[in-house]
């Protein structure tokens, strides 16, 4: 009988991410880009990175399969949002960075800014 102990042990270190502090066997590819940290059924649940094919970047907490909860959003424009998320959408406080340097920090409500309390140029 032949072992795939050598297969295995060689996908888990050629699928295995560090990040920091963190270290994370789960790297999966999806359709839109790369996504690495804990997961659920398969797909993205609790902390963890996504890389978009387009260069945009979050860093954050997932549900579900979604941005949930608090992250970073790195658009490749320049542009950055940070902030609370719910169903991929901001949702609730956040900063929002332009490219050219104004600032937008206030409320949230399904991807739309709803009430500034601070805008900076």
């Amino acid at each position: 009988m032949k072992s795939f102990f050598p297969i295995v042990f060689f996908w888990f270190l050629s699928t295995a991410n560090v990040h920091g502090d963190a270290f994370y066997a789960n790297e999966r590819v999806y359709l839109n880009g790369v996504y690495s940290g804990e997961v659920s059924f398969g797909f993205p649940h609790g902390y963890g990175a996504y890389v978009y094919w387009g260069g945009d970047k979050y860093v954050g907490e997932f549900k579900n399969n979604k941005l949930h909860g608090s992250g970073v959003l790195h658009f490749s424009n320049g542009e950055q949002y940070v902030g609370l998320f719910k169903s991929d959408k901001r949702h609730g406080q956040g900063t929002y960075t332009f490219a050219n340097g104004d600032v937008y920090v206030g409320g949230w409500r399904i991807d739309k800014y709803i009430s500034e309390t601070e805008h900076h140029e």
